[in-house]
């Protein structure tokens, strides 16, 4: 299976998640799922770069950003949500 949908697959999750435990006060496991999809899409930009092809490197660096500010912004909810 492609790392990008993976990946990809794991910030749907993350969102979907964050959507039925309230948005807004932030959630512990869709921050961990958006950190998971990270970690896969980090592995596909390593994959990427193996390659003749750039074109998984790029789906899975922007995949890997956006799972990224997912969980970062998931931990800030959450810290705002505790203060």
């Amino acid at each position: 299976m492609n790392p990008s949908t993976v990946s990809a697959a794991a910030l749907a999750a993350a969102v979907v998640i964050a959507v039925l435990a309230g948005f807004g006060g932030g959630s512990i496991l869709a921050m961990l799922v958006a950190l998971a999809g990270a970690a896969v899409a980090g592995y596909g930009t390593w994959k990427g770069t193996q390659q003749d092809g750039q074109g998984m490197m790029a789906t899975s660096m922007l995949l890997f950003l956006a799972n990224l500010l997912f969980a970062a912004l998931m931990l800030v909810l959450r810290i705002i949500d505790w203060l």
